[in-house]
């Protein structure tokens, strides 16, 4: 750090100092990941501790299944014309 009235800085103490701050951001960086890693793995352990959530999901799997196998689609009347627009 410079103060009022000291030394002026360096272009080794510049570069010293920025190489250090990004140290301590990537380091900060890493260990928000891995909070976030564990708080998605004790969201998912909760989740499957949980019977209502397990069932509620495999629910809903169920029926994402039963849309996309629909006959009738959006785009046509029926599984020739599937995926095409217009």
């Amino acid at each position: 750090m410079s103060y009022c009235g000291g030394p002026d800085r360096t272009v080794d103490d510049i570069f010293l100092e920025m190489r250090e701050r990004k140290r301590q951001w990537d380091e900060e960086r890493e260990r928000q990941k891995a909070e976030a890693g564990e708080a998605q793995k004790d969201k998912k352990q909760r989740d499957d501790e949980d019977d209502t959530a397990a069932v509620q999901r495999f629910r809903n799997d169920r029926y994402a299944v039963g849309l996309l196998r629909q006959d009738t689609t959006a785009w046509g009347d029926g599984p020739t014309y599937a995926g095409t627009l217009g």
